[in-house]
């Protein structure tokens, strides 16, 4: 307890604080993560129970998008809760899920 925090946490809480810094685009942060941890299972020919593919920015921002809303929830509630998580096995960081925030906020550059 207290306020103190672990090395991961104060790693992770810097990070955090580079990535609101700054403008984050599909080429620079998100197409390597994308690629890293969705294309397994969301690549050109989608592998159940996946339906989308997710190989290019187009495609992503499509799926991130709540009914088409490009400010909609979408993706991120599947990137932040237990309910049907992405990736599945949970791996992507605090840090990585705050890059798919901005690159929200930003509007997908």
């Amino acid at each position: 307890m207290g306020c103190f925090k672990t090395g991961e946490e104060e790693s992770s809480s810097q990070c955090v604080q580079e990535v609101r810094s700054r403008t984050i685009s599909w080429d620079s942060d998100i197409q390597g993560l994308v690629q890293q941890h969705c294309q397994n299972c969301h690549g050109s020919t989608p592998q159940p129970p996946a339906t989308q593919n997710l190989t290019n920015k187009n495609t992503l921002v499509l799926y991130y998008s709540d009914a088409h809303d490009v400010n909609g929830p979408g993706l991120l509630i599947r990137l932040t809760t237990n309910n049907q998580r992405m990736p599945p096995d949970g791996s992507l960081s605090p840090c990585d899920v705050e890059k798919f925030k901005k690159w929200q906020e930003d509007g997908f550059p």
